[in-house]
């Protein structure tokens, strides 16, 4: 199988596939730099939510630069397993992380549903989608955004991993954000047989986004964007495949 998340999540992943007898093949489909943060809101914030462990290895540091003695006065959000883990390593355990692993998720738990006069920063990757900022700001909440790190097309040549595919080496694709899937179509180039292949999609969105590109194999939706949600969706579509 052909796991597409960026370095340094995939090697998590790759190990556990490996443990349940998987043969992966590594391609990053995204590459997470840094940014250099100088407009910064001042921390007078009463809950900072983390999209993603990179939000929380980039952003937190800044955060701490800025106002350590703050943050243990800060309630503190993560969306998915993986951020809050971060999260509480760092020394900072999450007081909300949603039963769905996005934005809708957040939006939806109790806490977040009187918001006038609250104010949250949103540490995110450059751009993204505004839906949780704009329902927060709906239900009365200013927010600001620290925005620390940018995704990018790797410039890697994976010329090797494609002959493989074009071999008939890989079945399924594992992919779990849509510019990630975007990028892995793009530098698939003119190539035809990823088109085919079981995929795996990080949420509904990713699927319509997957049959607006074309792909016509099997399209499994994560129940958990996690590991351990990626390995359950494997090993049912492995149970329901039909034989090669």
């Amino acid at each position: 199988m052909l796991v597409t998340r960026p370095e340094p999540q995939n090697r998590a992943l790759a190990s556990l596939l490996e443990q349940h007898g998987a043969k992966v093949l590594l391609m990053p489909t995204l590459c997470i730099e840094p940014l250099v943060v100088t407009d910064f809101p001042q921390l007078h914030h009463d809950l900072i939510l983390f999209i993603s462990a990179n939000a929380v290895r980039y952003g937190l540091p800044i955060l701490q630069q800025r106002g350590e003695g703050c943050l243990a006065r800060v309630r503190m959000g993560a969306v998915g397993r993986q951020t809050a883990s971060c999260l509480q390593q760092a020394g900072f355990p999450p007081d909300l992380m949603p039963e769905h692993f996005n934005s809708e998720g957040l939006l939806a738990l109790p806490e977040l549903q009187e918001m006038a006069g609250k104010h949250v920063l949103i540490v995110r990757g450059q751009g993204g989608r505004e839906m949780l900022a704009d329902g927060l700001r709906q239900r009365g909440a200013t927010v600001d955004y620290l925005e620390c790190y940018r995704r990018c097309l790797p410039r890697a040549d994976y010329k090797e991993i494609l002959a493989q595919g074009r071999a008939g080496e890989i079945d399924v694709i594992v992919t779990t954000s849509n510019e990630g899937l975007e990028n892995f179509v793009r530098l698939c180039g003119s190539l035809n047989w990823p088109f085919s292949l079981a995929l795996v999609v990080a949420s509904q969105r990713g699927k319509k986004l997957a049959s607006r590109l074309g792909f016509k194999g099997a399209i499994m939706v994560l129940d958990e964007v996690s590991n351990a949600g990626i390995l359950k969706a494997l090993q049912q579509w492995r149970r329901t495949a039909p034989p090669c």
